[in-house]
């Protein structure tokens, strides 16, 4: 999950290497990004891997962390019903129903404004045009509403090149995005 990073299994950034990642996963009890950077953080990265490993790991999680960094690009964060209602620009008459639609666009805000705009819902018909401005603006500065373009792969793999943080060889870095690229999210 792009907005979560921390939450990223090991695997996905050492299946190139089972052996590491399974005295990774072992001998130090880590699975995830986050395990792995605080156990990083604490210095004890070198009770359970060689140096050259752990900075390898280091820069597959960074790598992996500016791809995430990428992908939210022009993707709001998810709105939910508590969204709608802390915006003060949906009425008691209009949360249910809101709410509904909200649900089925998987709390896509970019979504549900296009429905509200777009006037073809039932469930939306009578929403003043005064109250879908102070909820569109309540969705982008909550950051549930992105208006920038989305990114496409290539835009993706180049903002993960220009990454300083990122200390692995171009050739690594196109192999690990040609795995995590594909399975991230619309």
């Amino acid at each position: 999950d792009p907005w979560r990073p921390e939450g990223l299994h090991l695997f996905h950034l050492l299946r190139h290497d089972l052996e590491r990642l399974h005295r990774v996963l072992t001998a130090g009890r880590v699975a995830h990004v986050g395990a792995w950077r605080t156990l990083r953080d604490l210095g004890a990265d070198a009770a359970v891997v060689d140096k050259r490993t752990s900075s390898g790991l280091d820069s597959r999680c960074a790598a992996w962390r500016a791809l995430a960094r990428a992908w939210r690009v022009g993707r709001g964060r998810q709105a939910t019903r508590e969204t709608l209602e802390t915006s003060g620009a949906v009425s008691a008459a209009f949360i249910e129903r809101l709410a509904e639609v909200l649900g089925e666009v998987q709390g896509d805000a970019a979504q549900l404004m296009a429905i509200l705009e777009g006037g073809g819902d039932g469930r939306t018909k009578g929403f003043r045009t005064h109250k879908r401005a102070d909820l569109r603006d309540h969705l982008r500065d909550t950051g549930h509403l992105d208006p920038r373009p989305i990114p496409d792969a290539a835009a993706l793999r180049a903002a993960v090149l220009a990454d300083p943080a990122l200390r692995l060889d171009p050739s690594e870095v196109h192999a690990l995005l040609d795995s995590l690229i594909p399975s991230l999210p619309g």
